[in-house]
C-alpha cells in the first residue's frame, strides 16, 4: 500500500512583519497544514503580533520552528518549490530537474492523481 503524500511545509525567509507570520499561520490552518518554518524572522522571536494576527491559528505560531538559515529549513525535505515577491524588472531564471514551473506543477499533479488512483482501486 502507497503512503500518503507528505503534507507541505510553509518557509517563511527573513519575514519583515510579525503580522505576515500570522496571516500565514491563518492560511496554513484553512488547508489543514501545520508546518511553519521561519528563517531568521527580521522583529525577532517570539513575536507578539504573530500571534494576534494568527487568532484561531496561533498554536501554529507557537509551534514554529525557527532557522538561521534556508538551508537549515529545507533540511529533510525532498521537494523543494519556492515563490519570492522579488521586483518583476528582475531577470528570472528557474532550473529544475522537473524544467520550467508549468511542468514542474504536472508532475506534482500527476503524481498526486496516480498515487489516489492506485489507492482507490485497491
Amino acid at each position: 500500500m502507497n503512503s500518503p503524500l507528505p503534507k507541505p511545509a510553509i518557509i517563511l525567509s527573513e519575514p519583515q512583519l510579525g503580522e505576515n507570520i500570522g496571516a500565514c499561520a491563518r492560511a496554513m490552518a484553512n488547508f489543514k497544514l501545520s508546518d511553519l518554518r521561519i528563517v531568521a524572522p527580521r522583529d525577532g522571536w517570539p513575536n507578539p503580533k504573530a500571534e494576534a494576527m494568527a487568532a484561531n491559528a496561533a498554536q501554529l505560531v507557537a509551534a514554529a520552528r525557527i532557522y538561521e538559515s534556508v538551508k537549515g529549513a529545507i533540511g529533510g525535505l525532498h521537494l523543494v518549490y519556492a515563490t519570492t515577491g522579488r521586483d518583476r524588472s528582475m531577470a528570472n531564471c528557474f532550473t529544475s530537474r522537473f524544467g520550467d514551473p508549468a511542468s514542474a506543477f504536472k508532475s506534482l499533479v500527476t503524481l498526486s492523481i496516480c498515487r489516489d488512483w492506485k489507492s482507490a482501486s485497491k
